[in-house]
């Protein structure tokens, strides 16, 4: 579907498939089988490392947080400080979470 052309986002260069799932605009949904979050779009978000930035809080590119030992979402607020605001369904395909 896409080329494997890249582009340069936040330090990295990225697939455009890579961009076009950060920015949420393409996701698949994942089986129960393979689950570990809802779909491949809030996958990406929940692991994203950046090469950049040491805090999570501090990088642009990361807009989702996951709590693996309470198993909870949140949208990170990116005001300089460290806060996040807790999120029942994911924002990408729409599933409880």
């Amino acid at each position: 579907m896409f080329s494997n052309q890249k582009e340069y986002h936040c330090g990295i260069f990225r697939t455009v498939e890579e961009v076009f799932i950060n920015a949420g605009l393409i996701f698949k949904r994942r089986s129960e089988a393979m689950k570990k979050h809802c779909c491949e779009a809030m996958d990406y978000h929940a692991n994203f490392k950046c090469d950049i930035h040491e805090n999570s809080f501090g990088c642009p590119d990361k807009i989702i947080i996951f709590d693996e030992n309470d198993n909870d979402y949140g949208l990170i607020i990116h005001d300089g400080g460290s806060s996040s605001i807790g999120i029942a369904f994911c924002p990408w395909c729409g599933s409880k979470i």
